[in-house]
């Protein structure tokens, strides 16, 4: 039972994450009603999740707290795996055995699952929290370590969110200061009147800090056209200094890392992304010494064939320009990938606007474009970049551990 939990719950999951809440039913539902419409649109998502109806319904019926409760996502993960197990066992509901004011239990027999309904608005609606509360001992320590992962999930993506809105404030206010960024000893207070919202300051990872980022001292002021890489050097970061305007270098990174080992940065080009090895502070270094540049082959026509087309093994080669802010969103990632595969998987790239008959040969469009050979063989093909944790998926599907 673990191991299949362990395989869907994540899906599932994944499948809930931002879907706005359905409009409520004409007629408010029983409590045992409002269990048995809670699995078979589960059941429904599981089977079809293209279906946003359904998606939306499941939020409707599920009553959490994380909304009011920063770290509190955990209940949602929760919430799914207790549906995974009834639907898993094909548990059909009880009638409502308790009803107490505003307080219900529906029992699923014949294992004892109770889930408890409280009332919101008028509507019936299970308390995920409160449910898992009265799961016996051993099958909660099945669920809870799933939904920690998830609810960190969460949180390192909301603190993603949180250091792109710093990375915009910062673009915002080099608009109007002769295109130089804010000074390091002050930033948060500079960019105030752009971001409007002090909560942003806050990683939802570490709240027992008042404030969860750092800038890069190194900027401070810093015209961004005097930055040798944009895309290679950190503005923002995860850091555990905690004060406000706090400023460094990568010894004010977070360390143990904050986020599944890894930490949360933004760069100077705008872009953010988790890394598990702390990257570039030097706004004079250039992108080839560090980072697994050096492990991307530069390809032309006349060396295609024999680095790809010759090559045994994986071959993944990408095809942009550096005019692209798509093909410039990947490049860093790419890169760092090269390092982390190395000796496994070969990483080449194709400046469109320098070669012409291998673009041509393979029908590339739009940029960037990545094509996934083996022993010379087209494998797949990527096109356009949807994010980091996508592409990596997408590799990962291929190439086995």
């Amino acid at each position: 039972m673990r191991r299949i939990l362990t395989i869907l719950l994540p899906i599932a999951v994944a499948l809930m994450v931002g879907v706005p809440a359905a409009a409520q039913d004409d007629e408010p539902l029983s409590p045992e009603a409002v269990v048995a419409k809670l699995q078979a649109v589960f059941f429904t998502l599981l089977t079809a999740p293209d279906k946003d109806d359904a998606k939306a319904t499941l939020r409707q019926l599920m009553a959490t707290q994380e909304d009011k409760e920063p770290g509190r996502e955990w209940e949602r993960g929760i919430g799914i795996g207790i549906l995974l197990y009834g639907m898993l066992l094909a548990l059909p509901p009880g009638e409502a055995g308790e009803i107490d004011g505003d307080t219900a239990i529906v029992k699923l027999e014949p294992e004892t699952i109770e889930f408890v309904l409280v009332q919101q608005d008028g509507q019936w609606k299970v308390d995920m929290a409160a449910t898992y509360d009265r799961m016996p001992e051993k099958l909660r320590e099945t669920f809870q370590p799933m939904a920690q992962r998830s609810s960190e999930k969460v949180r390192q993506a909301n603190c993603l969110s949180n250091l792109k809105q710093l990375t915009l404030g910062a673009m915002m206010y080099a608009q109007h200061h002769d295109e130089k960024l804010p000074d390091a000893d002050k930033w948060m207070d500079q960019l105030l009147p752009y971001l409007k919202n002090e909560a942003i300051y806050r990683c939802p990872a570490a709240l027992d800090l008042e404030y969860g980022y750092a800038m890069n001292s190194a900027l401070s002021g810093m015209a961004i056209e005097d930055i040798t890489s944009p895309a290679w050097t950190v503005i923002f970061f995860d850091s555990d200094v905690g004060t406000r305007n706090a400023a460094g270098g990568s010894d004010a990174v977070c360390d143990p890392p904050r986020h599944n080992g890894g930490n949360n940065y933004a760069y100077a080009d705008g872009h953010c992304r988790l890394e598990w090895n702390v990257p570039n502070f030097d706004p004079k270094a250039e992108a080839e010494q560090h980072g697994g540049a050096d492990l991307v082959v530069e390809l032309t026509d006349d060396s295609f064939e024999a680095e790809v087309l010759k090559a045994e093994g994986w071959v993944l080669v990408d095809f942009g320009t550096d005019e692209c802010d798509p093909c410039r969103w990947l490049k860093p990632i790419f890169h760092q990938m090269a390092r982390e595969y190395e000796g496994r998987v070969k990483f080449a790239s194709v400046d469109v606007a320098k070669c012409s008959e291998v673009p041509e040969d393979y029908g590339i469009g739009p940029i960037p474009t990545v094509i996934l050979f083996r022993d010379g063989k087209q494998v797949d093909k990527q096109v356009g970049f949807g994010g980091e944790d996508g592409f990596r998926a997408w590799v990962r599907g291929h190439v086995k551990e």
